[in-house]
């Protein structure tokens, strides 16, 4: 007589739990989801909070920004015509000067004289120092704006003779013109507004206190702007 003892087979417990162990799911992970949802609401509604007053601040920070150039440019020992010059017209002055020739005519600012690192320009200005038609030599470095303007005369002792009070009166005009080219330059102001100051406000610069006069009016303007 046969005696088979047949043993069960079975699978240990802790091998199953091993295997199933990598496989656990996360906990409350709709409740996670949720909470990132409100999370980003929030911040997209203090990015659009934060737009909203960049805007407003917007005008003062470019005032400040004005203001703060111009401390720079009293303190600053840079000067602008140390920069390297160059023997090639930037794009920039080229549509400046373009700009320019369109508003006043071409006939009114035209090449006067060309070198190697710059071009000086005819501006026929009407009715200065009761003359007719006076000419101003405007010489554009090729590295303008890095550099600013000059204000010329051409054939200064065939238009004005410098040893009498008109020849003081343009002195003035050019030395206090290229005071303000250099600051209006640093503050980004284009050519035709410079020349548009010169323009209409020859005579202010033709006054040998110019420059005392318009420091007052920029600290004035500082105190009742906010």
């Amino acid at each position: 007589m046969e005696n088979t003892n047949t043993t069960p087979s079975f699978q240990p417990k802790s091998d199953k739990r091993r295997r199933e162990g990598g496989r656990r799911k996360p906990k409350h992970s709709s409740r996670n989801n949720q909470v990132n949802e409100k999370s980003c609401q929030k911040d997209s509604r203090k990015d659009s909070q934060n737009g909203d007053n960049n805007k407003k601040k917007a005008p003062q920070r470019r005032l400040k920004s004005r203001r703060r150039k111009l401390e720079d440019l009293k303190h600053s020992d840079t000067n602008l015509l140390d920069v390297p010059k160059t023997t090639r017209l930037s794009k920039q002055c080229k549509e400046q000067i373009q700009q320019f020739q369109h508003i006043i005519g071409k006939e009114n600012f035209k090449v006067f004289k060309k070198s190697k690192n710059s071009t000086s320009y005819g501006l026929a200005v009407p009715s200065v120092m009761d003359q007719e038609n006076f000419v101003f030599l405007v010489t554009i470095p090729f590295s303008y704006p890095s550099q600013p303007l000059k204000l010329d005369s051409p054939s200064v002792s065939r238009t004005v003779d410098m040893r009498t009070e008109d020849g003081r009166t343009l002195a003035n005009i050019l030395n206090n013109f290229n005071s303000k080219s250099r600051e209006m330059t640093s503050l980004g102001e284009s050519l035709a507004a410079q020349m548009n100051y010169l323009i209409t406000q020859w005579s202010k610069l033709s006054d040998s206190n110019y420059k005392r006069t318009d420091k007052l009016y920029k600290e004035f303007l500082a105190e009742v702007v906010p």
